[in-house]
């Protein structure tokens, strides 16, 4: 079966689609939605024949799930310490559990009320219903003794996660429709649908950026309001990463921003594989040391071995790279060509200071 894969025309292209098929059927199943492309927002995205899950509501309900994974890192844990100073680590530990209990339970348990039809709509009132009064008990907050603990929480297990799902989710079914069109394309077609897939994938990251900051602006406004501290000063933050932006201290920043493109760095990591799994003189050495119909010799077995697992290594690695190169690439590079720098776009929209605006009305 091995020699028979390594054989034939094309190899990179046909191991590509194999592979590529079989990791969105497996997405599919990962996120709840097989069999519901009859309950998804636009089935035939980008001209697909075939329709297809794409954009549905329980797929935006595991996003919802992931996306609080993501502030959970050495930020997170580092913001958690005070609450166990000041009300002891039982009581730390039973706020955390509690807090994410309540976001997840309460999607899981609306869903399963709401049923299949309307799925979609609840999530969208959830999101919007849970923003607006997690803002709103902001002010009353911050009158507490507890701010100094409570606000990070609230704002980074909270806040930054329902802002963040949106576009997790956004990102999730572009990929998945790009990737099914080029499927159905054929031949070198699902590569290049790849890389648009990836340079899209900036251009979500910096929409997730500029909202971010408008959402971390209305938090911190509104605890100064209420006559606290602000959380994340934007001024600080944005000069920081200015001055290092390889400081640990903003690796969460970039967590947050990068989990977004996700789906395509695994389907260019499989892309990859393929690549050098399908190099025309390498396969035909693999097929020179695998004989027809016999055994491979005992002592081609480690060579053999060692190009199969060697391939699959740089295949991935080869995939992340390009990734990274089209991310840095748009957003270092052709953005600030077109006078759109990520950091001074996100300078300008905190002096544009949107939250105050609309709060003067």
């Amino acid at each position: 079966m091995l020699r028979a894969s390594l054989a034939g025309d094309n190899l990179a292209a046909r191991l590509y689609a194999k592979w590529l098929t079989k990791f969105l059927d497996g997405v599919e199943r990962f996120f709840g939605d097989v069999g519901m492309a009859d309950r998804t927002l636009l089935p035939h995205a980008f001209g697909l024949k075939t329709p297809a899950p794409l954009w549905t509501a329980p797929a935006f309900n595991r996003c919802l799930f992931l996306a609080l994974i993501y502030p959970i890192d050495a930020r997170a844990v580092a913001l958690v310490t005070p609450v166990a100073d000041a009300f002891g680590d039982a009581l730390a530990a039973a706020f955390v559990v509690a807090s994410v209990v309540a976001l997840t339970g309460s999607v899981a348990g609306a869903v399963s009320v709401a049923g299949q039809v309307w799925q979609g709509r609840l999530l969208a009132i959830f999101l919007l219903v849970t923003i607006v009064a997690g803002l709103a008990a902001v002010p009353f907050l911050a009158l507490t003794d507890a701010w100094h603990s409570l606000g990070p929480l609230l704002l980074f297990l909270g806040l930054l996660t329902l802002i963040n799902a949106p576009f997790d989710w956004a990102s999730l079914g572009l990929t998945r429709a790009l990737l099914r069109r080029g499927l159905e394309l054929g031949g070198w077609w699902p590569y290049f649908l790849a890389l648009v897939d990836a340079a899209l994938a900036g251009v979500i990251i910096a929409a997730l950026a500029l909202v971010m900051v408008i959402g971390v602006q209305a938090f911190d406004e509104l605890a100064v309001h209420g006559g606290g501290k602000s959380v994340l000063p934007l001024g600080s933050l944005f000069d920081g990463i200015a001055k290092n932006p390889e400081a640990p201290e903003y690796w969460w920043a970039y967590a947050l921003l990068l989990s977004s493109m996700i789906p395509s760095l695994i389907n260019l990591m499989i892309g990859g594989m393929a690549f050098t799994r399908g190099i025309p003189w390498l396969a035909r050495r693999l097929l020179q040391w695998i004989p027809e119909g016999k055994a491979v010799p005992d002592y081609r077995r480690p060579l053999a071995a060692i190009g199969l697992t060697t391939q699959m290594f740089a295949g991935v690695g080869l995939g992340v790279a390009a990734q990274a190169f089209l991310v840095w690439g748009l957003i270092f590079h052709v953005m600030p060509w077109v006078g759109l720098d990520l950091l001074d776009m996100a300078r300008a929209v905190a002096a544009f200071d949107l939250p105050a605006r609309i709060g003067s009305l």
